[in-house]
Formats: C-alpha cells, structure tokens, sequence
C-alpha cells in the first residue's frame, strides 16, 4: 500500500542547499546561545532549540530520494542534543543540570521558563524522541503535567490535547493503564465535536483520533489491523494538509504536514515490536521508524 504526499508548498526552496545553508546557521546561533547562556537581544533570555524543529519539517518537504542521509542524521543528532539541553535546564530549576554541545558535556544551572512549553512543543518532541529511540528526551517528557503545561506561554488547549498527551506518555509509565488512557482520550476526541470546528476540530479529528486508533491496533499485536489503520491515518493526515481540497484549513500546508512525526512515532514502535510496516508514504521515511541509526551522540 502506497500513500503519495499533498502538493507541497513552494518545494524547490527546500533543497538541499537550502537545508545545509539555513538549517545548519540556525542551529549554529542557538548552540552559541544555550552554550553561553547570554540573553539574547531581541527575544530575550530564551532558549529556543524548539525552532530547529521546523527547519527540519521544512527539509522534508524535498524529494526522500534526494536528502543528503549524512546531513539529515547531523541535523537531528543536533536537535536532539540541544533540545534535551533545553528541557533539562527548564525541567530543574536552581539546579545543577548536565548539556550537551556537540560532543562536550557540561554543567549549567536550571531555570524556570514558560516559553516553549506548551501542548504543542511538548507532542512535537516527544514524538521525534519516540522515533529516534531517543531514552533521554523521552524520559525528560514523559512526566510532564498538566499544569506545566497550563503555565505555558502557549493558549488554547482542549481536553483532547491533555488527554492524547496523557495517553503517549501512559506508553513509558508502567504504572499508568494505557487501556483507561486510550478511552479518556478518544472520548475527549469525540467530545471535541460539540466544543469545536473548523481547523481546531480537523486536527482532533483527523489527526489525534485515527493516531489513537494506530496505536490500539499496534498493542492488539495485529499486522493486518495496524496496516488498515495506518493506511487511513496517514489518508486523513493527506487530506488535513492538502490544501487543494475544497474547504482546506491551510491556505498552504504547513511544514508538519510534509512528515507525520505522529505516526512515524507509533511506526517505530511498532517495528521494534515486530510488526512489520506495509504502507509505503514519504509521509513516514522508512529508513527513520526502521532505526536505521540510534547513535545520535547523546551523551547524559
């Protein structure tokens, strides 16, 4: 089974060139940041290795045959890197936490922040780390509250939200049922049609609810169920971004739309299992879910 991508936006920017030119400089910047810790002067005294995340997303968007493997494995060895950085000094404030640049593991103090830590940052993450096999964002994210999350920065959050968040993290809490999990956050989800519309409703709907139902195929340990509901979700995941459908929610689409990290999350997990994966789409890069490479240089 095959699923092509939507029409993306403006492809031919995001070349490879374009990746190593921009992606790689922004990284830069936010390394010299975190490293020094000097505030920086229009955005303050933040850290923001979350923004590398979209540079990534943007990389997506060219042709899977034609990415640089090599540069591709850098790029996220060094979101990984930094962005574990990040969390670890907001999640232990006033305390002594480790950071890593580069190959160079260090000491910086915690401190409290609440840029950047909302529903949204928290999923995108999480589920990067799920597909890298990444221990230490996971177990960084894993605990996170609801209240952590209400004292963001960011607004707008729904029940389904906290409870899809709460039912990823049920995956790595032994002593949370993932079971219970799953029905609070499908009912949350199908709540979400009386409390919502438009584009809000579309992503609980067609993005939150059929990854729901990926994952309860997946622990049911049936191939054939998972392929079906992998199949349709990443049809639903098509058809949110495209933009050329009457009634689209994106006048373009946005980068996350050119990979689902959600399912590529739920496919790597699936592959460690032993299910095999039978849905071919760049929506999900193969050689990511399939752990191709697990040594991205984390080192604390």
């Amino acid at each position: 089974m095959k699923i092509k991508r939507h029409k993306l936006f403006y492809p031919e920017m995001r070349s490879e060139q374009f990746f190593v030119r921009s992606f790689f400089k922004d990284i830069e910047a936010k390394k010299r940041q975190i490293e020094s810790y000097i505030p920086d002067e229009e955005i303050g005294n933040k850290l923001l290795p979350v923004y590398l995340l979209g540079g990534l997303k943007s990389y997506y968007q060219i042709p899977l045959n034609k990415i640089d493997r090599q540069k591709e494995k850098e790029g996220i060895s060094m979101i990984l890197k930094l962005s574990c950085s990040f969390f670890n000094k907001a999640y232990h404030p006033n305390q002594k936490v480790k950071v890593q640049f580069d190959d160079e593991v260090i000491e910086h103090e915690g401190i409290e922040t609440s840029d950047y830590m909302g529903y949204t940052v928290w999923l995108q993450y999480m589920h990067l780390y799920i597909t890298c096999r990444c221990d230490t964002g996971i177990n960084l994210l894993k605990t996170t509250t609801r209240e952590r999350l209400l004292n963001s920065a960011q607004m707008h959050t729904s029940e389904a939200d906290f409870t899809f968040i709460e039912f990823i993290q049920s995956i790595f809490l032994p002593e949370v049922k993932s079971s219970e999990a799953f029905q609070k956050a499908w009912q949350a989800c199908m709540n979400a049609k009386e409390e919502y519309t438009g584009q809000d409703l579309g992503e609980i709907l067609m993005i939150y609810a059929p990854t729901l139902l990926v994952y309860q195929a997946l622990f049911s340990g049936n191939s054939e169920a998972f392929n079906e509901q992998l199949f349709e979700a990443l049809e639903l995941h098509k058809e949110f971004y495209d933009s050329d459908r009457e009634g689209a929610f994106f006048d373009y689409p946005e980068n996350d739309g050119a990979v689902s990290w959600p399912l590529l999350a739920a496919c790597s997990i699936a592959h460690d299992s032993g299910l095999k994966v039978n849905v071919e789409s760049d929506y999900i890069p193969k050689w990511l879910y399939e752990g191709e490479v697990r040594d991205w240089g984390l080192k604390f």
